[in-house]
């Protein structure tokens, strides 16, 4: 092979080498970021906002949001109104926190948050759906709660999806610690409230099958290790009566 052509490949594999480098360093930095936005009990404000989370969204700030307000008659709620926020990258997350995040308050907890895993498709009566919102103290790194959430949580989470009662779910680890914890925040979508009645029982008998993967009753015999219960709150989407953005 001529020298010259020689010389060209290696010119043009150094260049893709380069230009794969500069894209992938270029999708790491456009990652999605999320912001999980806590009302203390007692505030209402929140909850009121739906119109301000549409504008910011038809604005581009915001690629979507979910509003849960928790439902009333439960004992032990862990917010008034909880808001989750998918912004399109860094600087958007950025953009949005400085110039539009003040106008919810002082009263607000804002954190960013790393999504770990979601599964499944909205509700096709999303005004209709139950929403549970956990959240947990976790002990463990952002890359050991993902391990947790795929070898423990998705095959628990897969048996209610099975059984036609859960649509979809996701896991989020904030970034950020909330009174020196760093928190951890499982969001159930349920189709309706006939399903997430046959919650607990659909649970249970998923639990007793799951208990004979080894692997699974491994995590579960340690699970207390990993993390911690904070709060788990049934609640409605008050946003979801707002068409997304096309």
């Amino acid at each position: 092979m001529p020298t010259n052509s020689i010389r060209r490949q290696v010119f043009f594999c150094s260049l893709g080498v380069v230009l794969g480098t500069a894209i992938g360093a270029a999708a790491a930095r456009a990652e999605p970021v999320h912001a999980v936005i806590t009302e203390p009990l007692g505030s209402e404000r929140l909850s009121e906002m739906a119109p301000q989370f549409k504008a910011w969204r038809k604005a581009g700030l915001l690629t979507d949001f979910k509003l849960l307000k928790a439902q009333a008659g439960q004992k032990e709620p862990g917010f008034a109104t909880l808001a989750v926020v998918d912004l399109p990258d860094e600087a958007a997350f950025k953009t949005w926190s400085s110039q539009s995040a003040p106008k919810l308050g002082d009263k607000l907890i804002v954190r960013r948050a790393t999504r770990v895993r979601h599964e499944g498709q909205p509700s096709k009566t999303p005004a209709s759906a139950v929403h549970v919102a956990s959240f947990y103290s976790t002990h463990v790194s952002v890359s050991d709660y993902k391990l947790y959430t795929e070898r423990y949580i998705a095959p628990n989470m897969d048996v209610q999806r099975a059984a036609g009662i859960m649509s979809r779910y996701a896991m989020y680890v904030e970034r950020e610690p909330v009174a020196g914890q760093t928190r951890a925040l499982l969001v159930m979508e349920y189709a309706n409230a006939a399903a997430f009645a046959h919650r607990d029982a659909i649970k249970e008998a998923g639990k007793q099958k799951l208990l004979a993967d080894p692997e699974w009753k491994r995590i579960n015999d340690v699970k207390e290790t990993i993390r911690s219960d904070i709060s788990s709150t049934a609640a409605i989407d008050v946003g979801a009566a707002i068409p997304a953005a096309h």
